[in-house]
């Protein structure tokens, strides 16, 4: 025992030279000497290690280490031991030795005292930096979480380049909102200024960044105050961002349902702008937001020339409505435009402007004015007035009585005043007998119960006709004039004495709205025998020069009507181009043109030319 412990005490002379600096893996080497009565020791050794914190009691820390069968020559003997990082967290340790020699045989010895753990070994945990077992740094505590993690109640961590004047600052001191160079979880400074840095908020974090020059907030991502979803805003300025991409529009959580991609103008102009381009970087589609007071324009653009086709927007005009444009060149001419309030009426107004023509649906207009059309097509007078037909066929037999009767009839639905000429015919069958007259009457009439003047056309055999059955064709027609509407005539007939019926019976009734010469309607003043009518002789040119001229006036007369309607157009058209110049938002819309009042002024001139000489 004297010698054991004899060792001891030179193994606590020799300790504190013997220790060599501790790789970074925890491991450091032990050096001692064993004697025996003081002779050194030559031979083998078992040796058991263990590190407490107490150099008599305590608790021991970490697992004991056994070395056996040390080669121990003249007294030395040199072994590595590894207590782990963990061991060495700044607290003083003992290290406590256990030893037999030879090597195998009996009890140990513990050496005492305890030998203390001195600062070279210690250089695997300097002074509040701490390294763990899987090479993670701890600044201020012994569990880092990370490869570097820096703790405690004021811990900053400063990543500088002085000779660029930039540095890096994770202050866990900052603020969670903090204003513009204030602290913050994380700032990055260039000269002092901070260039971004991440906030935290209940809902989440955000990244910032802003100029250097002025300190204005430039983006911001991240969750939003308003509600837990995320955001995307470029140039934010007062509050007003002129790109914002957020989750929800209205922070009601409903994210999917209500997603919100807002571009802005935080200085006016055309308000926000998206622009579209296509694979060689062209902008084809550009859709800005409006400058204020205005509202947005959707526009496609030619990819070589990159002018508007197409354009969409909201119409200048009070009480708004919609506004579409399609041009017909690069010039910006317009070729195709629909006004969806024209003047603030509501009136929905159809332009189609060619190079040499021009049609026009107006809806605030009425009747002709309705549509204008090129010169060379159907006038405006002839729209919705043309002249049209109705017709009537009956194969079967109609027998003819003493009273008058229906033949066949028709109705027809006149789009204005004019006049209907009607014709009737039929194949007359009469079966007459030697001896006896056979009379009957044929003719057209709007009134089923009476012949009109010129209408009791008449089909008679004189009584010394031999017996027989005879086919006539019979063809009567007459003009009357009519009232816009439901107008109905009829073929009649009548049988006075034989008898006689009508086959293959055909009714045409043909509408026309106009008349190019004196007409005498046919008239429901029957007389009572054409016998007893007196015979006028034939016309003389006297007679034939007063039609003639009569003709003419009726001419005239209708030449003056279309004359007054075509200054009436004119004033019309003059009146809409002074409300289009008094309008007070620019558009691209032509007003009516010059030449669209030259043609009705054209118009109006051919229509005062004198009729041609009479013959």
């Amino acid at each position: 025992m004297k010698v054991r412990t004899a060792a001891a005490l030179i193994l606590a002379a020799t300790l504190s030279a013997s220790l060599a600096a501790a790789p970074i893996d925890g491991t450091f080497s032990y050096q001692g000497r064993l004697t025996n009565s003081g002779a050194p020791i030559t031979g083998t050794a078992d040796v058991r290690f263990s590190l407490w914190d107490d150099p008599s009691f305590g608790t021991q820390i970490g697992a004991q280490i056994t070395v056996l069968n040390i080669a121990v020559a003249n007294g030395l003997f040199d072994v590595d031991l590894d207590f782990g990082v963990t061991s060495f967290d700044g607290q003083t340790r003992w290290l406590r030795i256990d030893a037999r020699s030879p090597a195998g045989s009996g009890g140990y010895t513990t050496l005492s005292p305890r030998q203390e753990i001195l600062p070279a070994p210690y250089a695997i945990q300097t002074r509040g930096l701490f390294v763990d077992e899987d090479l993670n740094v701890g600044i201020g505590t012994t569990t880092p979480g990370a490869t570097l993690h820096v703790a405690g109640p004021d811990a900053v961590l400063r990543v500088q380049d002085e000779s660029q004047g930039i540095q890096a600052i994770v202050d866990g001191t900052g603020a969670n909102v903090a204003p513009v160079n204030a602290p913050s979880p994380f700032r990055h400074l260039v000269n002092g200024s901070v260039s971004q840095q991440w906030l935290s908020y209940p809902n989440g974090g955000q990244y910032r960044s802003y100029d250097l020059g002025t300190g204005a907030q430039t983006s911001a991502f991240g969750t939003s105050q308003l509600g837990p979803y995320g955001f995307l805003a470029f140039n934010v300025e007062g509050g007003l961002s002129t790109v914002s991409l957020h989750a929800d529009k209205d922070g009601d959580a409903s994210a999917a349902a209500s997603a919100r991609l807002w571009l802005g103008s935080a200085n006016g102009g055309n308000g926000g702008e998206i622009a579209i381009i296509n694979d060689s970087n062209t902008q084809t589609i550009s859709l800005l937001g409006g400058s204020s007071g205005n509202s947005g324009t959707l526009s496609l653009l030619d990819h070589s020339t990159r002018y508007a086709f197409f354009r969409v927007q909201r119409d200048g005009s009070t009480g708004g409505g919609g506004f579409l444009e399609i041009y017909r060149n690069d010039a910006g001419d317009p070729g195709f435009i629909v006004e969806g309030n024209y003047l603030g009426d509501e009136s929905v107004n159809v332009h189609i402007n060619g190079s040499a023509s021009s049609v026009k649906f107006l809806t605030d207009q009425t009747g002709n004015f309705s549509a204008i059309l090129p010169i060379d097509s159907i006038s405006a007078e002839e729209t919705g007035e043309e002249p049209g037909v109705a017709s009537a066929v009956n194969v079967s037999a109609t027998g003819l009585t003493s009273t008058i009767g229906t033949i066949l009839s028709r109705t027809i639905d006149c789009p204005a005043s004019g006049y209907c000429v009607v014709i009737g015919s039929c194949e007359a069958t009469a079966t007459h007998t030697t001896g006896t007259t056979t009379n009957a009457f044929f003719g057209v009439s709007d009134n089923n119960t009476a012949l009109p003047t010129a209408q009791d056309i008449v089909l008679r055999y004189s009584a010394n006709v031999p017996s027989g059955t005879f086919d006539v064709p019979v063809t009567v027609h007459g003009t009357f004039e009519v009232s816009p509407g439901v107008n109905t005539f009829y073929m009649l007939g009548q049988e006075f004495s034989g008898a006689v019926i009508a086959y293959d019976s055909q009714l045409t009734v043909m509408f026309f709205p106009t008349a190019y010469g004196t007409v005498t309607p046919t008239i429901l003043a029957r007389q009572a025998d054409d016998a007893h009518t007196p015979v006028t002789r034939p016309m003389s040119p006297y007679d034939i020069r007063a039609e003639q001229a009569d003709s003419v006036a009726f001419a005239r007369a209708q030449r003056d009507a279309q004359e007054a309607r075509y200054e009436q157009r004119i004033a019309a058209l003059e009146d809409r181009m002074r409300r289009f110049e008094d309008e007070q938002t620019p558009r691209r819309v032509s007003p009516p043109s010059p030449d669209q009042i030259n043609n009705a002024v054209l118009r109006r001139d051919a229509a005062r030319s004198d009729p041609p000489s009479n013959p």
